[in-house]
């Protein structure tokens, strides 16, 4: 069998991913071939901008089942619900400008972001020591966040 992602599945691919990670997605979901011919996205790499949820909105609504929110494509219009099992354990707080998630586990307290899409989580560097001294003290809030590089991540507070 010729290699798939020379062909035109693995073209094909491409613009897919060039133009929504949602429609990557479920391109790669038709066929275990088409699958095949296509990168996955790294399930330990949410800061792969290849695979960001561009055009995409995390809607601010109290969502009404548990561990899943609404997302909208704000090009065309569509709405679909995701069901966000890395929510569990984890205080969630609003999505970045690229559509990534940031999570803090409430046990451990490791900082982390998702990809709502793909379900990417990267692990932020351990700030521990800091946020162990500040959670007694004061309620944690974050009004924005984004990456400043391919790997550093600004929290603004």
């Amino acid at each position: 069998m010729a290699n798939l992602g020379e062909g035109p599945a693995g073209l094909i691919a491409e613009r897919v991913l060039a133009n929504d990670v949602a429609d990557y997605i479920r391109f790669r979901s038709v066929c275990p071939p088409w699958r095949r011919c296509c990168a996955a996205p790294p399930a330990d790499d949410a800061l792969d901008r290849r695979f960001h949820p561009r055009q995409w909105l995390i809607l601010p609504e109290k969502p009404r089942i548990r561990y899943h929110c609404r997302l909208l494509n704000l090009s065309t219009g569509e709405c679909i619900l995701a069901h966000l099992p890395e929510f569990r354990g984890h205080r969630v707080f609003s999505p970045s400008t690229e559509g990534l998630v940031l999570l803090l586990h409430e046990s451990t307290h490791v900082a982390r972001l998702l990809n709502p899409l793909t379900h990417q989580l990267t692990d932020l560097p351990p700030v521990t020591t800091l946020l162990d001294l500040l959670l007694p003290l004061c309620d944690l809030s974050v009004d924005g966040f984004g990456r400043a590089d391919d790997r550093t991540v600004v929290i603004h507070n």
